[in-house]
């Protein structure tokens, strides 16, 4: 291309603002393509386990793709604090940093962060971020429940140049293959992120050639800008105020049965929202601690979700945005605290959050979901001494809101465009047979607005495998809002054929699944909104039909009497007029 001769005009039009603003959405976009198709990871290329963000040299959000959001929030800060690290004087065209280390990061040593920065005139004009959750990283298992420090966690690389000048570091290379179990996986998911990396460095400099650098400056100073506006106007509307709500982890995984305390207190005041995390637990013994990136993260998607959800997003819309969050606590801890299940505390967060500001915007909050996805992954050791793992999530009942039930067995907000990972390929890849899945009856909190349904799912294992449990809401189910009730909660549970024996869990570790054995995974529903006894007396009806809902459920719950006669279900309306007092 010819580049534009930029001597006379330096100031991006509006036109090319909007040019400029779709170009780096479709290339984030593209870059979130080139990782998920290179990579050998079923976490990544089925579930989506990843997000790619181009940042600028500020490091505020420019765009992003349709990863994790609570890998995209995060991104800012774990950019800004890798090149801090190594000092940007360090770094030259072509370099990659490489980094496991969650205090930077803001995630477990799996969710590995790489950042490339595409220089301009020998100056940095962006950065290209991904994360990606790589399958084994050398911890004392592939995940866990159980680690009480940060170095039972995982290999702890600390902005490493895993590209140097353009060339692969080998050094740092043989560090990673020989601390992991699956080297294959993980050199394969490493080379993605690199690729990733590459083919969005390759379309800025196109986009630059063509306009000139101080165009595409400018009309990103304006995108940012614009985004900081619309959602400062949105908070204006708003009342002015603070409100708190609390929740609870089921606890920590060391320290089992004792409830985790989460709190948050929101204000809003004039066109900010101030988010204060204070009154929730002190770091843990457990793995459950979260880094500030990823509770800024969180913190961030809450007002996202609530004020400008159709707006694409970028750094503008969290300038409003701030945060109090003490040092030494659950949502800041500080090395070498544990961190492997940081994200069900932000989920927690995030839930409480919607919860505290009911009051303030009622129409747009939503009640709890069964919010975390039954995390369970395994591993198997061959004759010969190879391994093999995976994992295997599932979704869960959303919560209802104002005009609408909850939706049945999705992947929540906070995991974004992520998938669960289909039957079919757990029995190609894994050694499992899925005898059963289906929606859990009953799951979803009765309400006006019923909550969602979660899913059960049935396997039996075909060969000795090690599992490792993440689940939390087992103590704790989903609330409702507005008179909505509670969901059922979620659970593990493992069958030992032809005995009584049934264990059922949360979390654990490495916990031995012999061939045979089945295991159920059963995620909760979401909670249910307003007074169930104001629901629609067909739609009870049909929820029946559909079996989401018991006929005992539907007196019980909804006081909604049905009959069944042959194979039709009717509303005896005299009884449920009788049940309803109306």
């Amino acid at each position: 291309m010819t580049k534009r001769n930029t001597a006379e005009k330096t100031k991006a039009d509006p036109i090319t603002v909007e040019v400029v603003r779709n170009y780096f959405s479709s290339t984030a976009l593209q870059m979130g393509k080139v990782l998920l198709r290179a990579s050998f990871n079923p976490v990544i290329y089925e579930m989506k386990d990843f997000t790619v963000g181009i940042y600028d040299k500020n490091y505020e959000l420019i765009s992003q793709d349709l990863g994790e959001p609570l890998f995209n929030g995060a991104l800012s800060m774990a950019t800004r604090d890798m090149v801090n690290y190594i000092g940007k004087k360090n770094l030259v065209e072509g370099d990659t940093l490489l980094s496991s280390y969650a205090f930077d990061t803001g995630s477990h040593p799996n969710d590995v962060t790489m950042v490339t920065p595409v220089f301009i005139d020998g100056e940095i004009f962006v950065y290209l971020t991904s994360k990606a959750h790589w399958m084994d990283i050398g911890g004392k298992s592939i995940y866990m429940s159980d680690s009480t420090e940060m170095y039972q966690e995982g290999l702890l690389l600390r902005s490493v140049k895993i590209k140097k000048a353009g060339v692969i570091n080998e050094e740092i290379a043989d560090i990673i293959r020989i601390n992991s179990r699956f080297i294959d996986n993980t050199i394969g998911d490493m080379n993605a992120q690199l690729a990733a990396g590459e083919y969005g460095r390759k379309m800025v400099l196109s986009l630059v050639e063509k306009y000139g650098k101080d165009v595409v400056d400018d009309a990103l100073v304006e995108v940012l800008n614009h985004g900081e506006r619309l959602t400062r106007d949105i908070i204006r509307s708003l009342p002015d105020g603070q409100w708190s709500a609390e929740g609870a982890l089921d606890d920590d995984g060391i320290n089992i049965g004792v409830p985790v305390p989460v709190k948050l207190t929101v204000t809003i005041k004039g066109d900010e929202m101030i988010f204060d995390t204070t009154g929730s637990s002190g770091m843990t013994e457990g793995p459950m601690n979260c880094p500030l990136a990823t509770t800024v993260s969180f913190i961030t998607l809450i007002a996202k979700a609530l004020l400008t959800p159709n707006y694409s997003n970028n750094g503008g819309c969290t300038r409003p945005i701030k945060y109090i969050v003490p040092e030494g606590s659950l949502f800041n801890p500080k090395p070498p605290a544990s961190v492997c299940l940081y994200g069900w505390s932000g989920i927690c967060l995030y839930a409480v959050g919607m919860k505290a500001l009911t009051e303030a915007i009622p129409d747009r909050v939503v009640a709890r979901s069964g919010n975390d996805i039954g995390c369970v992954m395994f591993y198997t050791k061959a004759s010969d001494g190879s391994m093999s793992g995976g994992g295997i999530d599932e979704c869960q009942g959303q919560g209802a809101w104002q005009g609408s039930d909850g939706t049945n067995a999705l992947c929540d907000l906070y995991v974004g465009d992520s998938c669960n990972v289909p039957g079919e390929i757990i029995e190609e890849r894994y050694p499992f047979i899925v005898e059963r899945y289906s929606l859990r009856n009953n799951s979803g909190g009765p309400g006006e607005f019923r909550g969602g349904l979660g899913v059960e799912k049935h396997l039996k294992a075909l060969g000795d495998v090690n599992l490792v449990v993440c689940q939390e809401q087992t103590k704790t189910p989903a609330w409702g809002l507005f008179g909505g009730k509670p969901s059922t909660m979620s659970m593990i549970t493992v069958l030992r054929p032809e005995t009584e024996h049934e264990w059922r869990t949360g979390k654990a570790t490495d916990y031995k699944l012999p061939k045979g054995e089945r295991m159920w995974v059963l995620t909760g529903g979401g909670g249910g909104w307003g007074d169930p006894y104001k629901r629609d007396m067909e739609k009870v009806l049909a929820d029946v039909i559909d079996e989401y809902v018991s006929i005992e459920s539907a007196k019980d719950d909804y006081g909604v009497a049905i009959k069944q006669e042959g194979d039709r279900y009717l509303i005896d309306k005299e009884e449920t007029e009788r049940i309803r007092g109306s």
